[in-house]
């Protein structure tokens, strides 16, 4: 896992880059909910301070920053939720099974990867 910095117009940012051993080539991470949270930020910084100064560039530049920022933390959340889904799906089939068959533990494992994913949607809204 590497940090590498990027020349976009006249500003610097930094992307999350994830390094493949195999191939020796680099391809860019998930939606990453922090990222997202950070460029929002920084890129609301931007915005106000290109306003203050009356710098129409920087505003601009802080408002596309900020809702790049607002949308990978949305796709993270979506991917998160999607996931989320699947372990209720997956738990609940489990469980049923196991009850269906008088395996208590599989009906067990169930419930958790059930209520895992329910805990994973609400934390994701």
């Amino acid at each position: 896992y590497e940090i590498s910095a990027c020349l976009v117009g006249s500003e610097m940012c930094i992307r999350d880059r994830v390094s493949t051993q195999s191939t020796g080539k680099t391809k860019m991470s998930h939606p990453n909910q922090t990222h997202g949270t950070t460029n929002q930020v920084i890129g609301g910084i931007k915005e106000t301070a290109g306003s203050v100064l009356g710098n129409k560039e920087m505003e601009a530049k802080g408002a596309v920053q900020k809702e790049a920022g607002v949308a990978e933390k949305e796709t993270a959340k979506a991917e998160q939720r999607t996931k989320a889904y699947g372990e209720e799906i997956g738990g609940t089939i489990k469980e049923n099974v196991g009850s269906l068959i008088g395996n208590q533990q599989m009906e067990a494992e169930g419930k958790v990867t059930k209520k895992k994913g329910e805990i994973r949607e609400k934390a994701n809204q």
